[in-house]
């Protein structure tokens, strides 16, 4: 029992995990890997694009006694490692594994657009009622490119909130 880490031995990303059962744990991944599903879609890439797959080494970081203190020490070593920003885990705490399938991010990524569109559309009804009372007054290329609905969602955001 306790926190392993699965390192890229080229460019030394890790994933790290904690288990009641490391080398067990360990077989899974691979099986997971081998198959194509593995919850984590960063280290699914990089396995997929191996050619030689003895580059990922898999080590114990720490071996711990008290079953209630793997998911405190898992997360010190993501934190440590800083396995989610640079790293192959897709979750930045341990406790919530929620790890995106790609369907999932792919799904989450169209809703983020849809609701982007959508608040842009209200920012564009929000600025023709403030403008046709000629509040304030916007120089030329600005104004057309408003009244021609150019702008993306973050620079509207910039604009008007």
């Amino acid at each position: 029992m306790g926190v392993y880490k699965i390192e890229n031995t080229k460019n030394h990303k890790v994933y790290i995990g904690s288990s009641k059962d490391i080398y067990n744990r360990w077989k899974q991944h691979i099986k997971m890997l081998e198959a194509g599903k593995h919850h984590s879609y960063k280290l699914q890439r990089v396995y997929d694009r191996l050619k030689d797959k003895s580059i990922l080494n898999f080590s114990i970081i720490e071996n711990v006694s008290d079953e209630s203190k793997l998911k405190t020490r898992e997360q010190y070593y993501i934190d440590k490692y800083d396995a989610f920003n640079t790293g192959y885990n897709c979750s930045a705490l341990s406790d919530n594994p929620k790890y995106t399938s790609r369907k999932t991010r792919k799904s989450s990524l169209q809703k983020l657009k849809k609701q982007r569109k959508l608040e842009c559309s209200e920012l564009y009804e929000e600025f023709d009622k403030l403008y046709s009372k000629a509040t304030f007054k916007f120089p030329k290329l600005i104004l057309q490119r408003i009244q021609n609905k150019e702008y993306k969602w973050k620079v509207l955001e910039e604009l008007f909130v």
